[in-house]
Formats: C-alpha cells, structure tokens, sequence
C-alpha cells in the first residue's frame, strides 16, 4: 500500500521498488542455487534475502527516534528523515550481512555440482 499512497512522496516510492526488487532477486537466486544443489551459494543468498527483509524493519526503528528528535517536522524534513534511514538501515544490514557471509564462508571446501551429491549413504560393497 505505501507504494501507491507514500508516506515521504516519491522517494520513498523509489526505495520501496529498491528494496522489493532486491528482495525478489535475492529469493530466486536462492532458490535457483538450492535447485542445483548449491547449497553454500543457496545459504548466502538467503542470507542476504533476510538482511533486506530485516532492513525494512530496522527502518522504522531508525525513523521513529529521528522523528521524535524533530519536533514538528515539515513535509521536506519528512522526506529527508525518511529517505535517511532507508538508506541507513539497508547500508547497515547489507554491511553486516556480506561481513557474516564472509567470515562463516568455508574455505577449502569444493562446491558440489548439480549432478553430484556430497553424501553417499550406500555403504561401499567392496
């Protein structure tokens, strides 16, 4: 709905097409690598995905003290807070997503293709 009737008027309109697009790229990008067995590259993109989806939260968690701050704000002020921290919340969750992507990454480790599996249950015969 605040895409059609925003709050802050057309940037916000751009944000929230910035964020959903982001966000339905990263789901299929994961959804995609765990169809091919890529479960690492599946892991990471989720990662991301929720990192989005946190950010829009974290948004209003940035947006309310802000707006608390200004005592009555004016309409460009409103804007200006509001496109603030879109960009704070997702510059901080993307930031802290790509550093924990990186850091839990194993190294070493092959990737496994989308015909071969990592597990062989079956005992061997001989």
């Amino acid at each position: 709905m605040r895409l059609v009737i925003p709050f802050s008027g057309w940037i916000e309109r751009v944000y929230i097409s910035l964020f959903g697009t982001l966000f339905l790229v990263t789901l299929i990008k994961g959804f995609v690598h765990i169809r091919a067995n890529q479960v690492a590259l599946h892991r990471e993109w989720m990662i991301r995905a929720f990192a989005i989806a946190l950010a829009v939260a974290t948004m209003r968690l940035i947006f309310i003290p802000a707006f608390i701050v200004v005592a009555d704000p004016t309409q460009g002020q409103l804007q200006t807070l509001s496109a603030a921290s879109f960009l704070v919340a997702f510059v901080v969750h993307a930031s802290v997503a790509e550093i924990w992507i990186r850091l839990t990454r194993r190294r070493g480790v092959p990737r496994v293709s989308g015909t071969e599996t990592a597990y062989d249950p079956t005992p061997d015969s001989g």
